[in-house]
Parts: structure tokens; C-alpha cells; sequence
């Protein structure tokens, strides 16, 4: 499925007169397609890479991370960040705005430039966030018995979830798009609370292949059998900090980009309705 290609490894370039969106394949050397490369992580603002792959002591071959060598990365990350300035709030401007800002950050330096590159060909983003979505002011048993109609097991509505996820939560209030990239086709967002969601960016693909992605990884995740590398494994995988430089200009940029992302985000009425009616009434029809 080309789509697949899209998805991962992928990323949309800003730029004059139309975007341009660039897919990185794998390294030929690899044994197994998808198994090199690496993944960005969002924390207060700042860009860690992580590679996807360590040297096995045993074997000596490569080999994708276990789930406790993933973990450490990320408690490394997070107990090791201070705030930055919020570049990510650029990439959720108007394109126009965006290709504008993006020629002043990738010529501000070289390691600029790389940095964009990283993000550009990581396999996708993690967006480790300071802040939950607000839970419901009016709590009433839904369809789901935990909350509020339609919520989350925290007590989040899908108005705020979805905010929180869209808008990195209330304009002016609690906005962490400073810790978006919003031109990757995919990035996983993980509250302090636990909640955890996904924004797709689906100019070159539909939802489609996102959707089957996510439920393929929550059957990984939930099934007894899933393989979370080898037993004991804890090689000292160190994330590596990829700091922007910045100048007077990018900073005024930024403030400016943040204006625009709260009037925007302020103008906006989301709302949703929720009835009794799913698939299993559809399937009693026999259809």
C-alpha cells in the first residue's frame, strides 16, 4: 500500500507558490524494511531524536528497541527539558505564513537546517505534553459508564480532547502547539494524566490507512503475545537534543504565529452530537 509510504518516514514542506511533501525510504543496508532510521520527541517545546534501532550485545546485529530501552529514553526526556521557544507554533499557521517563517528558521544556521531534516525523515512525532485535557465541568454516565457522554476514562469530553489534541487546548489559555509539528502525517500525543491521541496530516493520504494503523497498534498493544523485545534488555540508549538556534526576528515570528493560532483557534465553535444509534442496531437490520 503506497499509502504506508506516506505515513511514516514522510513529511509536508512548506513553500511558495504550493507545498511539497517529501517521503524518506529506509537505508538500503537495512535486512529489514522500516527497521533503520529514528523518531522525534516534543517536550516543552523541544526537539530529542531517538533512533530506532540498537546494537544487540549478543548478536552484535541491530535491532529495534525494546519497550524498556524506549521507556528510559523517555523518562530521560522528560526529566531533562526546560522550556524553549515555541517554534512548533509556526507550523500551525496559514501556509503562506508558514513558508515565510520556515526560509527564516532553515537559513538562520546550518544546524537549523538539519534539525528540519531530522524532523522531515523521522518515522514520526511523540508529543510529550505538560498538560491534560480539561476534564467535563458536567459529569453524567455515558454509553461508556465512565464520565461523561462519550468520554474518556480521565473524565475529558471528546470537545476538550479533541481541542486538546487540535489546538494543544484553549487559545491563550493552555496552547501547547509550541509542541506540535503539524506537518507530520503523524503525531502521537500523550497528556500527564495518560490520555493519548493522534493528529494526521492528510494532504498526500486519506484517514483511512491512519485508522487501520491506530487499531493495528492497539491490538498490538493490548494482545498478550506482543513482543516488547528482548527480556531484560536496557541498552543506555541516550536521546539526543536537537536545540534550534534562533534570532530576534524568528522570535518576533513566533509571537506573531501565536497570535494567529489564538484568534483562529478562539473563532471556532466545536461541538458534537451523540445518539444511541451505532452498528449494532445496523447489524439487527440484517444489512
Amino acid at each position: 500500500m503506497d499509502s504506508w509510504r506516506w505515513m511514516f518516514d514522510s513529511c509536508r514542506i512548506p513553500h511558495k507558490p504550493a507545498d511539497y511533501a517529501l517521503s524518506f525510504t529506509p537505508a538500503e543496508k537495512s535486512k529489514e524494511v522500516g527497521i533503520d532510521g529514528h523518531f522525534i520527541v516534543l517536550r516543552k517545546n523541544k526537539v530529542w531524536k531517538i533512533p530506532n534501532t540498537v546494537k544487540d550485545s549478543s548478536s552484535g546485529e541491530s535491532r529495534l528497541l525494546s519497550t524498556t530501552e524506549i521507556e528510559s529514553a523517555l523518562n530521560h526526556i522528560v526529566y531533562n527539558t526546560t522550556s524553549g521557544p515555541a517554534i512548533g507554533n509556526l507550523t500551525a499557521s496559514d501556509r503562506d505564513s508558514w513558508a515565510d517563517d520556515y526560509a527564516v528558521l532553515a537559513s538562520i544556521s546550518e544546524r537549523n537546517a538539519g534539525i528540519l531534516h531530522d524532523i522531515h525523515s523521522a518515522a514520526f512525532v511523540l508529543c510529550l505534553d505538560d498538560i491534560s485535557p480539561e476534564v467535563s465541568v458536567k459529569p453524567s454516565k455515558g454509553p461508556n459508564g465512565n464520565g461523561t457522554s462519550g468520554s474518556t476514562a480521565s473524565g475529558s469530553d471528546p470537545v476538550s480532547f479533541s481541542r486538546y489534541l487540535w489546538h494543544g487546548g484553549l487559545a491563550g489559555k493552555t496552547n501547547q502547539l509550541g509542541n506540535r509539528w503539524m506537518d507530520k502525517p503523524v503525531q502521537f500525543i500523550l497528556a500527564p494524566n495518560g490520555e493519548m491521541g493522534i493528529v494526521g496530516e492528510h494532504s498526500v493520504m486519506d484517514g483511512t490507512p491512519t485508522t487501520r494503523m491506530c487499531d493495528e497498534v492497539l491490538d498490538a498493544v493490548y494482545s498478550p503475545s506482543f513482543d516488547h523485545g528482548p527480556s531484560g534488555a536496557n541498552s543506555p540508549i541516550k536521546p539526543i537534543p536537537l536545540e534550534f538556534d534562533t534570532n530576534k526576528e524568528l522570535l518576533s515570528r513566533i509571537e506573531q504565529a501565536k497570535k494567529r493560532s489564538d484568534e483562529l483557534v478562539a473563532s471556532q465553535t466545536l461541538t458534537y452530537h451523540l445518539t444511541d444509534y451505532g452498528k449494532k442496531d445496523i447489524k439487527t437490520y440484517g444489512i
